[in-house]
């Protein structure tokens, strides 16, 4: 049955509602796939990414509603436009921008005042005034490295150290900027020292796996994503590194177990679903291959790794399918 617009966002909303997330975001992509510029669709997507902890993913689509709601402000109630800040400064809050978080919900405060908004504003703002200088560089050191301004990163982390030169999350952070910046000799070093004094963080395993994939060295960086998941199992981040190195590696069966797994945990992970559709293409189980592109595609309708494959799959399927008739109405030879 092939569901008109108005239905995907009423049963997408239902679902949200709900908080059966997985196919709330089903919904909600079919629904954009028809209207991709709606804003209500957007804003449900968001909604989800945000519950269900994407705020990164979230935080672009709310940017990209707010900027077009301000160009229409006379059009839209101070309630919806309200909505739209208090889920910008959720995003913000979760990747750590807590003083742009903090503005977001002032600023919805002002257009719709309530209870909620007023002890969340109090509370953050309660959270910053208490917060210690070596706390305050690490926040921003985190949201520099957030936005891609890993230099400025690097200073914030290093800055930091300068109160604290022991302190696990500095050193993880970082060393996981001077990785991104590609220095993968300087940071070295500081993620083993942030896993010499914790252990049990599985992330920062994860991050030394990492650097072990960038140096080419991918057997060692097996050992260190398997170590992610040893901590926490229910890692998709850690299992999905270690499908690619298991594919670096050659070994397709164990890269695409992983990626199986992945996908248990997070059924809505269209990265997931590419990277197995890569795989299965690989060993020739081309049906199902075409399937995780598709589903891929259905999570995330414009997703061009996702369209390129499935194009390229479908290309390359009917030139063997071509080959195969040619082959047949060849004419035998003669002896």
């Amino acid at each position: 049955m092939n569901k008109t617009f108005e239905t995907l966002l009423k049963q997408a909303g239902a679902k949200l509602q709900a908080q059966d997330f997985g196919n709330a975001t089903k919904l909600y992509n079919q629904a954009l796939s028809k209207h991709p510029d709606n804003a209500a669709a957007q804003m449900g997507l968001a909604m989800v990414l945000n519950r269900t902890g994407e705020s990164a993913k979230a935080l672009p689509i709310l940017q990209k509603i707010w900027n077009v709601a301000q160009a229409n402000k006379a059009k839209i109630d101070k309630a919806t436009q309200a909505e739209i800040l208090f889920q910008l400064a959720v995003a913000l809050q979760q990747q750590g921008q807590i003083g742009e978080a903090l503005a977001r919900y002032k600023d919805a405060y002002e257009l719709w005042p309530n209870d909620q908004l007023k002890g969340l504003i109090s509370s953050l703002s309660d959270s910053q005034a208490g917060m210690t200088p070596f706390e305050q560089l690490l926040q921003h050191a985190r949201q520099y490295q957030a936005s891609g301004q890993i230099d400025e990163a690097i200073k914030a982390y290093k800055a930091a150290l300068q109160f604290n030169p022991d302190n696990d999350r500095a050193l993880h952070g970082l060393g996981n900027a001077l990785r991104e910046q590609g220095d993968l000799q300087g940071a070295l070093p500081l993620i083993q020292q942030a896993i010499i004094m914790q252990p049990e963080v599985a992330e920062y395993h994860n991050t030394l796996g990492m650097l072990f994939q960038q140096k080419g060295e991918f057997e060692k960086a097996v050992t260190f994503h398997q170590r992610a998941i040893n901590i926490n199992p229910q890692n998709p981040p850690a299992l999905c590194n270690l499908g690619v190195a298991f594919k670096r590696l050659n070994r397709f069966e164990e890269a695409v177990a992983a990626f199986r797994q992945v996908l248990q945990i997070n059924p809505n992970m269209p990265e997931a679903y590419n990277n197995l559709g890569n795989l299965l293409w690989m060993i020739g189980d081309l049906a199902e291959a075409k399937t995780n592109f598709e589903q891929a595609l259905k999570l995330r309708p414009n997703y061009p790794d996702a369209q390129r494959n499935l194009d390229e799959l479908m290309a390359s399927s009917e030139i063997v399918a071509k080959k195969q008739i040619d082959r047949k109405r060849r004419p035998p030879a003669r002896r």
